[in-house]
């Protein structure tokens, strides 16, 4: 896969996943939406809980130049106008329309019959009113389904919208609409079962805000949004795309996925898959995200606890994160990770890297040239390829710009960047533990790749790296550790490049300032067989205390790595750790 520019990315219309229609719907065990041919004739059938303010439906009526079926009527209260039906589907190739009186800003629709909604073609609004479609058995959008909503659409399986005031508008006990002369946002009340789905494969739009809401969401199409993205499910929220079809959720504003239970999401299958957001990107869920997919944001990207602490999240292939301002998550585990931000990377628990990913997904020569072929702030050449070896990548304060192109573009012709704000807060690093669990791997922590230097900060915080075989999580060499700082860097515990069956990884480690190892170690050492690389430090001061020590020693076939220290203004070794231990560095 050749990188798609960000204008490519953002702009999907008329992109389908191939499915049947008819009336009976489910969800099928491995996500796919399953459509049932047992009806072709789905109804709108109004309810008569509005009394003489029912709904009426009129066929044939001309909307924007083409017939529809144009739903008048309701129960108008100030700017909110409301409807209920008993039944309410959309066959495919139909469309339907909520006719716009004069002075309504909120269309509020309810379905109290016992069968879920289906909707497999188009359904609009005639005018600019927000639309909300209430229906706690479900809410199924096929392959053809399309919305036509120059407002705001909100889409749940809650059992009533609620009010600021109290009073309701409930599907499960429907009453008369509520006395409100205001526009007001509803809120959701759901009832004790809120098992019901709502499953997409069409391509929705909204020119406002976009909100899907339910017990579940099964998302398998494209989903666009002027404003805000919301997805929210009080269980599953679970994500897939096809080798045919890809899934798309864009926000021209804010984008977010909430799972209360979990975030499933597999979207690799085709390269136009992705999530995108010109303002910051929000992941929530109670368990850890299953995030198989690329994002992209203009904002900030954060993994998220329910409440609101960082969450945690993995990848069984290849995620990669482009975002224009800070991206911050608590633990990873899975393959290559890449993180390009133009503000603060911010990793709160243990990184654990379990191998490659494949070349159509990760950042690589093939599919990244631009991003993949790198040179350090002291001249270094370096390859990054997560298809080709372990790989955590963590680059942060870019500015795109100097990029050449949009998020994670490479082709020959690079879009513009596209920027909505700057939401960056500084260009630092924090990570805490990294252990890379698989042979001959990466890790790559910079400041120093194309850095927008108007951002404060830039120094790079770690704690324990591990890349060595010592511990018999696997055979083989172990990986190289290359860390540029724009400012400080400090490593609070030990660096562990040793390996017991092959060679070592080199240690490099560059700062604009100053380097810290307070009781910190860099080990890289030859234990059984094999041969050893250098520990390179080049800085503009190193300070080694309490006991830290820098080792490339043999102790078993093979010759030892050089240390190498190149200080621009001092080195300072001092002090000794609790064993007595003094700070050196030691080649033999």
């Amino acid at each position: 896969m050749i990188a798609q520019s960000w204008k490519t990315q953002w702009h999907w219309f008329g992109l389908a996943v191939g499915l049947g229609v008819g009336s009976m719907v489910s969800v099928a065990s491995n996500g796919t939406i399953c459509l049932d041919k047992g009806d072709a004739h789905a109804q709108i059938s109004p309810d008569n809980t509005l009394g003489a303010e029912r709904s009426v439906v009129k066929p044939n009526v001309p909307v924007k130049g083409l017939p529809a079926d144009l739903i008048q009527g309701g129960a108008a209260r100030g700017v909110n106008l409301f409807h209920s039906f008993l039944k309410f589907n959309v066959e495919d190739g139909q469309r339907v329309y909520f006719a716009n009186l004069t002075g309504i800003e909120n269309i509020l629709s309810r379905v109290t019959g016992a069968d879920p909604s289906k909707i497999l073609g188009t359904l609009g609004v005639d005018g600019g009113a927000n639309l909300f479609l209430l229906n706690p058995n479900g809410i199924i959008f096929g392959s053809n389904a399309r919305l036509d909503v120059a407002g705001s659409f909100v889409a749940t399986t809650a059992n009533s919208f609620k009010f600021p005031n109290g009073s309701e508008f409930s599907a499960t006990n429907p009453q008369a609409p509520p006395l409100l002369t205001i526009n007001i946002t509803p809120g959701l009340q759901y009832g004790p079962n809120h098992r019901a789905t709502i499953a997409n494969a069409g391509n929705l739009t909204a020119g406002k805000d976009l909100t899907l809401a339910a017990g579940n969401l099964d998302l398998q199409g494209q989903l666009q949004a002027g404003r805000d993205l919301t997805l929210r499910a009080l269980d599953t929220v679970q994500v897939r795309d096809r080798v045919t079809a890809p899934f798309v959720a864009a926000a021209n504003g804010k984008l977010t996925v909430q799972g209360d239970r979990v975030v499933d999401i597999f979207a690799l299958n085709h390269p136009n898959s992705g999530f995108m957001s010109g303002g910051d990107m929000v992941l929530r869920s109670a368990q850890p995200t299953n995030g198989d997919a690329h994002f992209w944001s203009s904002g900030n990207v954060r993994f998220e606890r329910l409440d609101g602490n960082p969450g945690d999240w993995g990848s069984t292939t290849d995620p990669i994160i482009f975002a224009n301002g800070d991206v911050s998550f608590g633990v990873y585990t899975g393959a290559s990770l890449h993180i390009l931000a133009g503000g603060s990377v911010t990793s709160t628990g243990n990184i654990t890297i379990t191998g490659a990913g494949p070349v159509g997904t990760t950042i690589n020569p093939i599919a990244y040239p631009a991003l993949a072929n790198v040179t350090t702030s002291d001249g270094t050449a370096l390859m990054i390829d997560g298809s080709s070896r372990p790989t955590l990548d963590i680059r942060a304060g870019i500015d795109w710009a100097q990029v050449g192109g949009a998020f994670g573009n490479a082709s020959s012709s690079p879009e513009p960047v596209v920027v909505f704000g700057n939401s960056a807060t500084s260009a630092d690093i924090s990570v805490n533990n990294i252990r890379l669990a698989a042979p001959g791997g990466l890790v790559f922590l910079s400041n120093q790749f194309q850095p927008n230097r108007a951002l404060p900060g830039g120094t790079i915080s770690v704690g324990t790296v591990r890349t060595d075989d010592v511990a018999g999580g696997f055979t083989g060499n172990s990986g190289a550790v290359l860390i540029d700082a724009r400012a400080n860097l400090t490593v609070t515990n030990n660096i562990a490049t040793s390996s017991a069956s092959g060679n070592t990884g080199r240690v490099t480690l560059i700062a604009g300032g100053t380097i810290s190892l307070s009781g910190s170690d860099i080990f890289n050492n030859v234990n059984g067989i094999g041969q050893g690389e250098d520990i390179r430090i080049n800085t503009g001061s190193l300070v080694v205390t309490n006991g830290a020590q820098l080792q490339t020693i043999t102790r078993g076939q093979g010759n030892a790595g050089n240390v190498i220290i190149d200080a621009r203004d001092f080195v300072i070794f001092r002090g000794t750790d609790a064993d007595g231990d003094i700070s050196a560095a030691f080649s033999s």
